[in-house]
């Protein structure tokens, strides 16, 4: 039998982040709390914002949230998963709902 999942190569990060973390970003631009996954090997990576659709309002934004250079998703990776060698490439930035 052959397993379906295995463990990846890659250690990554989790952590839940709302504004409790993030005290002076505006609420509009984070309304619930994000969970943010990253790689923990030092690198610049694309980044994904996967939203879930249900129940969302279109005056989120969240892409906002995440290119904010003081508490955007630069400074969660630095500062609250402690990753400071991972950096988003917000070039590369992909939506899925």
């Amino acid at each position: 039998m052959v397993a379906v999942f295995h463990a990846a190569p890659h250690r990554v990060e989790a952590k839940h982040v709302d504004h409790s973390v993030l005290p002076s970003v505006p609420k509009a631009w984070c309304p619930k709390p994000l969970m943010v996954v990253a790689p923990a090997n030092a690198r610049t990576y694309p980044v994904a914002i996967f939203l879930h659709g249900c129940n969302m309002v279109n005056s989120w934004k969240v892409a906002c949230w995440a290119a904010d250079e003081r508490q955007g998703l630069a400074y969660v990776l630095g500062s609250v998963l402690n990753l400071p060698s991972v950096k988003p490439d917000l070039s590369r930035l992909a939506l899925a709902a």
